[in-house]
Parts: C-alpha cells; structure tokens; sequence
C-alpha cells in the first residue's frame, strides 16, 4: 500500500497542492494529464529526488518521507532512460545493486544475466548505450529499476518515444513484468489509449491537483465534471433539462431540443439544467430491418453522417441530428462501417446505451 497525503510542492514554474492518493498493492495506477502539468515532478518527488514542502510518502506502512531515495526501495524508468553513457549495459543494469551491501561481484553478475534474460536483452550486456535502439535502451533501463526488487516501479512517459508497433509490444512486456515481479506500478502519461490499455485505476492531476482518481473504467465514463470529461475523450457533452423524476424506475427524463434523453436516475430537482455525457462507443447503430429490443427504443434518435474518420480498429463518425443543431459522435467498428457500406452522407438510426449516460458535476 502507497500512500500519498497533502503532498505539496513548489518547483519552478510548476506547483504541486494537497495530493493525495491511495495505490493498493499489485495495482497499475495511472496518473493521467496534459503535457507540462507537472506529472514528472510528483513522481520524482515520491522517489525522493525533490524535497516536498508539505505532506508525507507511506510505502507498505513506513514514513519515507525524508529517506534517500537509495533507502526508498523504489525503481524509477526516467522519460530519457538516464542510462549511464560510460557504461556498459551489464553495468548500467547492475547500478542499483552495487549500492547494496554484501553482495558479492559473482552475485551480481548472476542476478544481472537472469534480469537480462527475462527482458530478452542477454545478447547485449557487453554494449554501450549509444549502439542501442529505442525499445533496447528502454529494456535496459526497465531492468535496472527491477533487479533492486522494489516495492514500488515508477515509469515516466516510457513509452513516448517508441513507434506504435513497439509500443504495443511493449504494453504486454510491462503487463507480464508486473504479473512475474508482483510489483505495484505508478505510470505517468498524457496518453488515453496507454492508460486504457495498461491501468486499472487512475487519478487525472489537472491544475496542479487531483481532480479525480478511481477505477479506469468510473473515471473514463462517469467523469465528474466537463473539464475531466474533455480530456479523457468524452467528446458527446450536451446540456439539457430535468423533465422526469423516477427514482423507483431508476429513471430521469431530460429534454434537449426536440429529444427526450432517458438517464440512470440522479438525485436532481425538476426544471433543473443539467450537463449529460456518453462515449462514442457507447452509442449503438440500428439496423432498419430489423425488430427492435425494447431498451433500445428508449434513447432512439436518427441523424446524418457529415464526417468519417477511420483509424486502427474503428471509424469515428460525426452525426447531425435530425430537426437539431447538435452533432453527435459515434463510433463503430470498421468491420461494420464496411458491411453495412456507411459513408458521408448516410442517414443512421441511432440508439444511446441509457446505462451509458452519465451527469456531470455543474
């Protein structure tokens, strides 16, 4: 278990206010924001490279708030690697166990060839820094954090620099060194897609402070508020007003333009404005010709497709809804925007998931 309470931190430009956080241990816990907000200096700070001005740092129930950070038991994956450039790889990975005591030169070597060869990085440990590839150099400094078996692995942004294709093998090398090393991970990124992949919960540091942490999957579709809603790509925000209260139906009614929005049930009054958000895959493309559920005929509404845009795995299509100026964004497999021959101009029927509609703070 890490703890993190009333952290505070002026470096710089940057300051850091009341941060506080609870990581269980096993956890692959996110720190999620823009660029330039600050996540590195947070992270440096619990390894102990920055004094705090506030605050203490709890790991597995000790105070390590003022002990070096060679007394922390922490790895840390710096953004730039930080590999020793006079160094060979053997010995750049060996860094940390040589601040250890007793250990013998054969002990050393030993456990430094069973790290490399976990991470598939044996072949170069007579090689220096400077003849390596990206993903090499991230191996050998991935390795260097984990043969101190540390309590808690720090990656900053360690995936920034590498292409996609070895980016992506890189995510089931951090999910299998985590699982093999039972390790609890603090990750920091501005990177959705990562953080989806990789986290199990997440906090997103806006502005100098927490603004929201919890599961990835609550803080991803039910953001508390527009700004956090913004950034982690909940791109349907749409205001509308309280017309139906139905707590024991677990229904509330809201009119938006000429559309009535059925949501979860929320503890609002009527009249009241509200904010309403869905996820572009959380909205469901009907068949015409085809009989529909009954859960789906709450939330049906028709609009046309004025832009497509493919990527990997899905097509993000923008939607303008009938008789209304509001524009929705969908997104749908590239599979069934192929089968079902969906191009700009189209007109759609669509469904939003009532279970996916979530209102956010004012």
């Amino acid at each position: 278990m890490i703890k993190i309470k009333d952290l505070s931190l002026q470096l710089g430009g940057f300051s850091l206010k009341q941060i506080n956080l609870e990581i269980e241990a096993g956890d692959y816990f996110v720190i999620l924001g823009p660029t330039g907000i600050g996540k590195t200096i947070l992270l440096e700070a619990i390894a102990g490279i920055h004094k705090i001005r506030g605050g203490e740092i709890w790991i597995d129930g000790t105070n390590v708030t003022w002990l070096p950070p060679e007394h922390r038991k922490i790895g840390y994956l710096p953004q730039d690697y930080a590999l020793f450039p006079n160094l060979k790889v053997s010995e750049n990975i060996a860094f940390g166990l040589h601040l250890q005591k007793g250990l013998t030169p054969r002990t050393i070597n030993r456990t430094v060839e069973e790290q490399a060869e976990k991470l598939g990085i044996k072949h170069i440990l007579t090689r220096y820094p400077a003849g390596l590839s990206g993903g090499e150099k991230q191996r050998v400094a991935l390795a260097r954090a984990l043969i101190i078996k540390p309590r808690l692995l720090l990656l900053d942004e360690p995936l920034s620099a590498l292409d996609r294709v070895t980016k992506t093998s890189f995510w089931m090398e951090l999910k299998r060194v985590q699982e093999e090393n039972r390790v609890t991970i603090l990750h920091v990124t501005h990177d959705l897609e990562e953080t989806f992949t990789l986290s199990n919960k997440v906090a997103i540091l806006m502005d100098g402070g927490i603004e929201q942490s919890g599961s990835t999957r609550e803080v991803f579709y039910q953001p508390k508020n527009r700004k956090v809603a913004e950034f982690v790509g909940v791109k349907n925000i749409f205001p509308a007003k309280v017309i139906g209260l139905e707590p024991d139906k677990n229904q509330l009614s809201l009119t938006m333009d000429n559309f009535i929005i059925h949501t979860p049930y929320f503890p609002r009054q009527m009249g009241e404005e509200v904010s309403w958000c869905i996820r572009p895959e959380e909205i469901m493309l009907l068949k015409p010709d085809r009989p529909l559920k009954s859960i789906l005929k709450e939330n049906k509404i028709a609009g046309l497709v004025t832009q497509m845009l493919g990527r990997d795995s899905a097509h993000l299509l923008q939607v303008k809804l009938t008789d209304s100026s509001k524009e929705l964004f969908v997104q749908i497999p590239n599979h069934v925007a192929h089968k079902w021959g969906i191009t700009k101009g189209a007109t759609l029927m669509l469904s939003l998931k009532k279970s996916a509609i979530w209102l956010l703070e004012p």
